[in-house]
């Protein structure tokens, strides 16, 4: 569990970037009369029902502001125990009645929906071994892989689900999950380890851990991993899957 420092430094870190981004963003707020979307500045109302673009940035905005709220106040709050911990979907449900009328992806991170669209090779490796079905029709090797993109889908955090890459020295590996926090655009690796009992498996664990690192990615941070021994109940899938969200 990560202590009071570390998650001081994240929301700092968090902090930065939605200032930032608040700066990209158009004045006013967004108002709802008669099903016409309005963006009001100072008080006058201008029409943006056929400018989605600005209620996508205005949905954002309003979020971003929320979630800054909710950042300042835990900092202020000397014990983990009193945070606030509102997922961004909650946090989403909890703004004002012009923004439940919006699409959800209109409060995602700009960069999200390049993720999405990111196209892959598929890894044809083992592919007789993917007999189960997630809730977003895509066949996996595992219960304990289909319990994760199954809360992936719950928590709306984007995957690619076991696709070969080549970033790292122009030598192919497939990650079993790479994945986006759509509502901060970071980018993580989760790697599933369940063939613990199979001989060489340790050998292959290890090796493929060590060559992420060797290329920058740091346990815990951008690189988590997970033990079939560790995973076996939904309710550990939730709670190991929860902490991709902040």
């Amino acid at each position: 569990m990560e202590d009071l420092k570390e998650i001081y430094e994240k929301y700092y870190l968090e902090l930065s970037n939605i200032n930032q981004e608040l700066l990209t963003l158009p004045d006013g707020y967004l108002e709802i009369k008669l099903k016409s979307y309005y963006q009001v500045i100072k008080g006058k109302r201008i029409g943006i029902s056929k400018k989605p673009e600005i209620i996508k940035q205005l949905s954002r905005k309003e979020y971003l502001l929320e979630r800054k709220k909710q950042i300042e106040n835990n900092l202020q709050t000397k014990t983990i125990e009193n945070f606030d911990t509102r997922t961004p979907r909650q946090i989403i449900a909890s703004l004002k009645r012009p923004y439940q009328s919006v699409p959800h992806h209109y409060f995602y991170h700009p960069k999200a929906e390049k993720f999405k669209n990111r196209k892959y090779r598929n890894n044809t490796k083992e592919e007789h071994l993917k007999m189960r079905t997630t809730l977003d029709g895509i066949k996996v090797r595992s219960k304990s892989e289909q319990d994760y993109a199954d809360q992936f889908h719950h928590c709306g955090i984007l995957f690619h689900y076991d696709k070969i890459i080549t970033i790292f020295d122009n030598q192919p590996i497939s990650p079993d999950f790479i994945c986006m926090n759509p509502y901060n655009a970071l980018e993580f690796y989760l790697e599933h380890f369940g063939a613990l009992n199979k001989p060489g498996y340790d050998n292959h664990m290890c090796t493929k851990i060590r060559r992420y690192q060797s290329h920058g990615l740091i346990l815990n941070k951008n690189l988590f991993v997970s033990f079939e021994f560790n995973t076996e109940s939904s309710r550990d899938i939730e709670k190991s899957v929860s902490r991709f969200l902040y």
